[in-house]
């Protein structure tokens, strides 16, 4: 699974009983296959402190408040599905925009790929969960 704090502690937070890396080795998998089985949890631990830190975050300090209103805007209107060119139309600026400003979002709020940036907006409620 993702390194993303935020998506491991979403997890947890939804009953999951462990999480492990995608490049987790396979004596970790079975590991944690026995916890589990066993009633117990299994964290990675080279995730075991973000996530700790995630988990009792104040939940009033939002990540994506540091972005202006109208880059929160995009990542809503991004997250909720719409195009390139159908932002662009929305905003009233060129499609080149809208993506140079989608890099900058993904910079600032350390992601790295669209589903990142549709999850944390999920997370921060911009759009409603599916």
């Amino acid at each position: 699974m993702s390194e993303d704090y935020a998506f491991a502690a979403e997890a947890l937070k939804h009953f999951a009983f462990a999480y492990l890396l995608k490049r987790s080795s396979g004596l970790e998998l079975v590991k944690a296959i026995r916890k589990v089985l066993k009633a117990g949890t299994h964290v990675t631990p080279k995730l075991v402190r973000g996530l700790l830190e995630e988990l009792i975050r104040d939940p009033t300090r939002s990540r994506i408040k540091i972005l202006t209103p109208r880059l929160r805007t995009m990542l809503q209107l991004h997250a909720d599905g719409q195009t390139t060119k159908e932002i662009a139309a929305i905003l009233h600026i060129k499609s080149r925009a809208v993506v140079f400003h989608k890099y900058r979002i993904m910079e600032v709020l350390g992601r790295q790929t669209n589903a990142e940036l549709v999850r944390l907006a999920i997370c921060e409620h911009l759009v409603p969960q599916p």
